[in-house]
């Protein structure tokens, strides 16, 4: 009987930091529209542990979690690129190199958010992150704003990365006549 091994690229503590990050960010999405302030901030310093975690394991983490394995020169995302549809790619251990860059875009973006929910203030005033009272009052009504428009890129730049991220999985399974299902499973 043959036993089928799976090789994980992303290890524990990768996997709980990306369950943890899109579970946090539509918590704290769901207690914002809702009124449940509170748990919006209990959500947002959640969301900063995980990604100072997620940060520190970025370089001190295993191999495939370090920003080290998958952060190429630009070079090497052009090269990747023009690249694409031929079938000289060879399988990353870990994100592709273009997709090493959509990584960081999405951190910084997560990031930004979380920091600005920090100074950002409820058009009462009565409601407002913990630094909030630190700056100017009207400041911190323009932070919310900011707040608010980062979170809209945030949903569309994330909705973009998983639409891509799917269909370069998808083609790249179709292209090496590889189980898609083996290859997801890999990969998170």
């Amino acid at each position: 009987m043959a036993t089928s091994h799976r090789t994980h690229k992303w290890d524990l503590v990768v996997r709980l930091c990306h369950i943890l990050m899109i579970s946090l960010l539509a918590g704290a999405w769901y207690t914002a529209e809702n009124g449940m302030m509170q748990w919006h901030y209990y959500c947002g310093y959640a969301l900063l542990a995980v990604l100072t975690t997620r940060l520190i394991w970025g370089f001190v983490g295993s191999t495939p979690a370090r920003f080290s394995a998958f952060i190429k020169s630009p070079a090497a995302v052009l090269k990747y690129l023009a690249n694409i549809k031929s079938s000289k790619q060879k399988d990353s251990n870990s994100h592709s190199p273009a997709g090493g860059y959509s990584v960081i875009a999405l951190l910084t973006l997560m990031i930004t958010q979380a920091v600005l929910g920090l100074f950002a203030v409820e058009t009462d005033g009565f409601d407002g992150g913990p630094l909030s009272e630190s700056i100017d009052y009207d400041l911190a009504l323009e932070v919310s704003q900011w707040h608010q428009m980062n979170f809209d890129i945030l949903l569309i730049y994330w909705f973009y990365c998983a639409a891509f991220s799917c269909s370069g999985v998808l083609s790249n399974s179709i292209k090496t006549k590889t189980d898609t299902e083996n290859v997801l499973l890999k990969k998170t």
